[in-house]
Formats: structure tokens, sequence, C-alpha cells
């Protein structure tokens, strides 16, 4: 927002016109203006509550300013505003400053230079690295002279899209920690009561790292929030971290939802995707595995009451193995509509007749989905709702377009004895965000 208000600090490129991301460190008002912005945060938000421990991020810098770096490496840029901005935060109250890993870590290596950039600027001691991952395996960690290392798995960041298990990634992620002497561990997340069982493995994982594994913090929990029937739970637990961990069926499942907007209009929603599951039956059958590997899972469910106030944990497993089921039913009820109107548009006009059939397939398969958006504003915690309806109204109303044009063209003579061309389905064509 800054450089877009303030254009004289923005980040310029090789043309020299501001880009409106990203400052120009080198430009004189850049660094005053971000410190009065952080002195008033201080002033207002942090002293007066006790709060001493200031994230100035530094990640995932991908728009650097060119003029800048006619002078300056970025490496000698990202140290430049770490001991900017630290040593004004440590002048101002702060007593730590923290960083994520990987902007760092990828232009320095933390090598013994760096090190000496803290000590040298008075930040040695000061300075707590997170360190952020959520693929599996998990990668490996280092140690810094003059820095304190944190391991910052994630207890989950996309509740209004589907579950995220990131159990594993806990778990290792602090034992990784654990071998480098780091001092302690805290969750990148987007908080929800939905995830609450990652938020109970964080806990329990770094105060008791040594004490249980992940097969036995799934017998804990299973015993905490099921009244009997715990150890099925538990290898239920088991059955879903296959299905909701970072890996190959997370990417299924976040291409289903629109994800916040897609502004490249080379890959429009939902068309990419419906081409996609069109174009090969491998991805087709990923999604079928994945809605088989979320109903093995809710079998496990089946049976077992609540233990005294534990109604709403039961309550979410089973939804959200219902969420993937249903979105799924609902995305490859779109596919195979699209893909038997290419095939009655590619074929004789004998085989019209079979338009109405579709259509209201389709109408079935949307009336699915509806009982599912509405299941979902009965679980999800309010704020979170809005996210889901976002994500994948963007489906529903591509289901909804495609149902009534097939109703339309059902009931029009003229393309049932074929006197006209069927036109291309209005899912690929006119309703792609």
């Amino acid at each position: 927002m800054l450089p877009r208000l303030y254009p004289p600090i923005s980040a310029v490129n090789e043309w020299g016109e501001t880009t409106g991301s990203g400052y120009s460190l080198m430009h004189p008002d850049t660094f005053p203006m971000l410190k009065r912005i952080l002195k008033r945060v201080i002033d207002r938000y942090m002293l007066p509550y006790g709060q001493n421990w200031f994230h100035i991020g530094m990640d995932e810098i991908s728009r650097w300013c060119k003029t800048d770096l006619q002078k300056h490496s970025p490496r000698e840029l990202l140290e430049l505003y770490l001991v900017e901005i630290g040593r004004y935060l440590l002048d101002n109250g702060m007593e730590k400053v923290i960083v994520w890993h990987d902007m760092a870590d990828s232009l320095t290596g933390f090598d013994e230079s760096f090190e000496l950039v803290l000590e040298r600027s008075g930040l040695a001691g000061k300075v707590v690295i997170q360190w952020w991952n959520y693929t599996m395996p998990v990668f490996p960690v280092k140690a810094v002279r003059g820095a304190e290392g944190w391991v910052a798995p994630s207890t989950g960041w996309l509740p209004g899209m589907f579950y995220q298990d990131n159990v594993d990634n806990i778990e290792n992620m602090i034992n990784e920690g654990v071998e480098h002497s780091f001092r302690g561990a805290v969750a990148y997340a987007l908080y929800s009561p939905s995830f609450r069982r990652n938020t109970a493995c964080l806990a329990e994982k770094s105060w008791n790292t040594r004490k249980r594994d992940i097969a036995d913090f799934d017998r804990q929990y299973a015993g905490w929030i099921v009244a009997n029937e715990a150890e099925r739970w538990a290898k239920g637990m088991g059955a879903m971290r296959k299905l909701f961990e970072y890996s190959s069926t997370f990417v299924l499942l976040l291409e289903i939802g629109v994800f916040s907007g897609n502004s490249d209009s080379y890959r429009p929603y939902p068309a990419r995707i419906i081409r996609s599951v069109l174009a090969t039956d491998g991805t087709h059958k990923a999604f079928r595995v994945t809605r088989t590997l979320a109903r093995n899972a809710l079998l496990a469910f089946e049976r077992g009451s609540p233990a005294a106030g534990k109604e709403y944990e039961l309550e979410v497993i089973r939804f959200e193995c219902r969420r993937v089921i249903g979105l799924i039913d609902a995305l490859l009820g779109l596919v195979d509509a699209v893909r038997a109107y290419e095939r009655i548009a590619r074929g004789p006009a004998a085989g019209r007749s079979g338009l109405g059939a579709i259509g209201e397939r389709l109408e079935r398969d949307l009336e699915a989905l509806d009982v599912l958006l509405a299941e979902m504003q009965t679980v999800l915690p309010a704020y979170m709702v809005y996210v889901g309806w976002r994500e994948y109204g963007f489906l529903r109303e591509a289901i909804r377009a495609q149902a009534e044009q097939l109703g339309h063209l059902a009931g029009d003579r003229a393309v049932l004895s074929g006197e006209v061309s069927l036109p291309p389905s209005v899912v690929c064509k006119a309703h792609c965000l």
C-alpha cells in the first residue's frame, strides 16, 4: 500500500517507472517514513501492553528496486534493511527483532559474514530467526551465531477451503529445532477452532518433545475427544493425514477453489481445472482416489460418542471428510457434464435428446453442493464461512450456468432437430473468472 500511496519511496523497474510494490531503500524518504510508522505501532500497541518482540518479516522478496541494484547487491540491501530497522526497534524499547529464515538464508547462507554483520551492528543476541517450511519431508535448519533460532511449523492457514493436517510437519520441525538447540516453536497460522488438533499437537510436542511420537499423540487426542472407539478414531486420524497434509492431494484440493481470485487470463477459473481434468484420465483418477481417501477416513469416524464438551471436535472431523467428498463430487459432476455435452455436440442430432438428462444430473449435483455450503455455515467459525463461500461460489456458479444452458437447449426444438449447431459449453466460455 505505501509504495502506491507515496510513489517517491516505491521501487522502480528497469525503465525508471514506479512499480507500486516494494521500496527504494536508497530514497531519502523511505527509512524515515517506515520508522515513523514503526514508532506509532510501538508507542500505541506494543509498550503499553508489555510487548517487546517485533516481527519484521523480510521474506519472499521478489521485486527489487532496479536503481538500488545499481549500487548494491540484494544481499547488501537485505542486510541494510535488517540493521537500519532492527537498530531502530531496539533503540525504541524492543528487546527482540524477529525475521523469517528463507530470504536471509537464500541470500547469505547465514555465513560468517552475516554473523559479523549482527555483531558489528549490535544486533547479536537480539535477532530471532524463525524457520518455516510446510512440505514433507522437512528441510534442515541450522544454528546461527548471534541469533536465536525458533521453528515455525503451521497449524493451518486455509480453514475456509479444506482441512490441513500438519501434525507430521509439527513433529519433524520441532525435532529439527531440538537437534540445533533452538529456543522455541511458534505457529504460522490463520487460526480456526476447526484446526484445534494441529494446535494441540504443537502445544504437546513443544512441551513434551521427547515424550511422544505422532502415533502416541493421535491416541492421546482421540482419547480426549471420544468417549468410546478411541483406537478406531486414532487410526482414522492417520488416514486423514494421507489426505490433508502438505502433499500432492493438497495441490488437487487447492485447485477446486478459486484461491482468492485468479488474475491470470491464460488460466481462467474454472475452465482451467475443467480442461485439466478432461485432458487426461490421470487427473480425473487423482481426484477419484482423493475422494476414496476421504471416504475411507470417514468410515473410521462413523461410530463414537463425544466426551463431555468435545462435541465440536467430532463434528469437525466428520465434516472435513464429507466436505472433500462433496467438493470432488461437484467438480467431477461438472466435468462429466461438460464431457457428455461435448460428445453430443460432436455426434449426430439424434443424441441431443440426452441433453435434458445431463442437465438434471447436474441440477442434483448443485443441490448437493448447496447442502454442503449450508453445512459449512454451521461448522466453521463465522469469520471463515464467507471465505469458503467465496472460494467455492465460483464453482457453484459454473455448475448453475451449465445446468441452465443444458435445460435451455433441451427444450429448444431447433437444437434437438439439428437445424442449429450446439454452442460451446458455457463453462469453458463465458463463465470463467
